[in-house]
């Protein structure tokens, strides 16, 4: 059975322009708005990841650094001076004393 509309063609055809328009066109700003907004923050968050990436680097730096003129410790360095791991020294010094008893018959 077909479906019947009781609305005149023209008032049909006009409410699809308005779904568009009251529908689709706020839902597309909407996402743009909020995408835009989102990459603001996340690329202002990013820049400030990395600012303190190098704040915590040249710390580290430092610490090592102070470390190692302490004599506590010695660091690996490359070409450029990073470092790049812990030299381990161990020193041991080591004393034995025996004792034999033997029964001679």
């Amino acid at each position: 059975m077909k479906e019947q509309c009781f609305l005149p063609i023209d008032v049909k055809e006009n409410m699809d322009k308005l779904f568009a328009a009251e529908v689709i066109v706020p839902f597309l700003a909407g996402g743009l708005v909020t995408w835009f907004f989102s990459w603001l923050y996340y690329a202002r968050a990013g820049r400030e990841l990395q600012q303190e990436a190098g704040e915590l680097r040249r710390l580290n730096g430092v610490l090592l650094r102070g470390l190692e003129n302490a004599g506590l410790m010695k660091v690996a360095r490359d070409d450029q001076g990073n470092a790049t791991g812990l030299i381990i020294e161990a020193e041991v010094t080591a004393r034995a004393k025996a004792t034999m008893t033997t029964n001679v018959e």
